[in-house]
């Protein structure tokens, strides 16, 4: 296999290979919380356009999201855009992110990871070749977005909203993934303005999207409902 036919591979969703009907405990190995139960419970025929999962840190919004991105899956999506805060986030969230792609598909598929400003961080290939590295280049700036399973910073998501070429590429690229967006409680007015242009965009594109927060204000809930 050559490793443009790497390339290619790596960019197909593997809807045949995906293990459907799972249930949480046997995603995440563990039973349930109340939290986690209830995306179950919302996502039986489709999952919501927009969830905003708000808890205290430890209450299982990572998990429970990344349940309910599960099932937007099952229901024909074809890959999830996982979004951090700072490139730290990005990287300790990285191994979560991994280990729940690799149950869901066979272990040899695996997230991007790209930092901010287009550094990349890290890049992991489908472990079949050991050439696949060959090609990270290709995992860099834009393209980042077209793997089914990508973790990045949230500003490079930002991008696509911003006055600069290819924001009809990266909002196509986005459109039929789940998009979470992590530690929203982080994100001062500047960014929250840029985010909720992007909410408004992929609604348009009909791309479900998951939001985390610790705590929000009441005022900028509002702004996000009302999307």
């Amino acid at each position: 296999m050559t490793n443009l036919d790497l390339i290619k591979d790596s960019l197909q969703f593997p809807s045949d290979k995906m293990k459907t009907g799972l249930s949480f405990q046997e995603i995440f190995s563990y039973e349930p919380r109340p939290l986690q139960t209830l995306t179950d419970e919302i996502s039986s025929d489709a999952i919501p356009d927009f969830t905003l999962i708000e808890a205290t840190m430890g209450g299982g919004k990572t998990a429970a999201a990344l349940n309910l991105a599960y099932h937007g899956l099952e229901h024909g999506k074809k890959g999830i855009l996982f979004l951090m805060p700072t490139n730290a986030t990005t990287r300790s969230m990285s191994a979560i992110f991994d280990k729940f792609v690799s149950t869901i598909l066979p272990p040899s598929y695996h997230s991007r990871m790209l930092g901010s400003k287009n550094r990349l961080v890290r890049v992991a290939e489908k472990g079949h070749s050991d050439k696949a590295s060959d090609f990270s280049y290709f995992c860099t700036g834009n393209a980042q977005f077209l793997f089914p399973f990508s973790i990045m910073t949230v500003d490079q998501a930002m991008r696509a909203v911003a006055r600069s070429k290819n924001v009809t590429q990266l909002l196509v690229e986005m459109s039929n993934k789940v998009v979470i967006f992590d530690e929203v409680h982080n994100y001062d007015p500047y960014m929250m303005e840029y985010i909720v242009r992007l909410l408004s965009w992929l609604k348009v594109y009909h791309a479900p999207v998951i939001m985390l927060s610790a705590t929000m204000a009441t005022s900028q809930k509002r702004k996000l409902f009302s999307v």
